[in-house]
């Protein structure tokens, strides 16, 4: 595989990104307000559409995104399009959305995003420390 993991990390309004290639992990992790999220993330975007074209195997993603604003809805709508493609042709996937266990936002920002793919997925809760 050409493509090699990608590692941004977290600021204020940005989450970490961490794309471990030699474990087909994607996780991408902390709140998402910026004030453009399509200028963030496109480097994602490019880096997922190029490891999606050469992956042949089971890919997991661990999303755990207690905020995101508008705009970032609307890129992790054109993630999990592309992940659904990927899926489609045959590609394993597994999406683990976390969200914290007294955050009914967080839970159904997940729920929403995931409803209508047909790839598996779960809903994870977890405990704010």
């Amino acid at each position: 595989m050409n493509v090699q993991s990608l590692h941004i990390p977290v600021k204020k309004s940005t989450p970490a990104v961490d794309f471990d290639v030699d474990n087909a992990l994607l996780k991408i992790e902390g709140e998402s307000y910026p004030e453009n999220a399509y200028l963030f993330f496109q480097d994602v975007l490019k880096w997922l559409e190029e490891f999606l074209g050469e992956c042949d195997r089971k890919i997991t993603f661990e999303i755990k995104i207690p905020y995101m604003n508008t705009s970032s809805t609307k890129v992790f709508t054109d993630i999990f399009d592309m992940v659904e493609d990927y899926a489609e042709k045959g590609g394993g996937v597994l999406v683990r959305w976390f969200y914290e266990e007294d955050d009914e936002d967080s839970y159904y920002n997940g729920v929403e995003l995931l409803q209508e793919l047909e790839f598996p997925k779960e809903m994870v809760p977890y405990l704010d420390e």
